[in-house]
């Protein structure tokens, strides 16, 4: 913009005077952004007309990347059987093999709780080692026969 009675240019931003030689970046933007943008149906035109013309090109045909093909995703699920005092039939974790558990008994928590029981009752001569003896109290651990690995654990409390 140039004033008449000065010769110098103002900018808008700072509204100091400029003389013509120098030019400010705010200056720029606005000159530049006067221009509205393309109409939507132009950018359709273009793009449609920029597909067709690569797909007719030879060269960029044998650069095209090969086509993808899905990866198909397969989940297992094992079931894992519900472990008791008696042996279960079930698949090892381990092994992958189709095996019966062979268990171990172990003292757990349910047996020191009867003795402590027994105890406080008033059974402290010996009759409070009963729970020792007593299978149904005790822990059961389960191992695969093949490989010993540990497949499970049923505790009494």
């Amino acid at each position: 913009m140039k004033n008449t009675e000065s010769n110098a240019t103002t900018s808008a931003y700072t509204k100091n005077p400029r003389s013509e030689n120098e030019h400010s970046v705010d200056e720029t933007v606005v000159q530049q952004s006067v221009d509205p943008p393309p109409a939507y149906e132009t950018i359709i035109h273009l793009y449609r007309s920029l597909a067709d013309n690569t797909s007719n090109d030879p060269a960029k045909q044998s650069q095209a990347a090969p086509p993808v093909t899905p990866q198909v995703t397969q989940i297992v699920t094992v079931m894992q059987p519900k472990l008791g005092s008696l042996p279960v039939q079930c698949t090892c974790s381990k092994c992958h093999q189709s095996i019966v558990s062979r268990t171990e008994l172990s003292n757990g928590l349910a047996v020191w709780a009867a003795c402590l029981v027994l105890v406080i009752v008033g059974c402290w001569l010996g009759c409070c080692l009963i729970p020792f003896c007593v299978d149904d109290l005790k822990d059961v651990t389960h191992h695969c026969p093949n490989c010993n690995t540990v497949l499970g654990i049923k505790k009494r409390f």
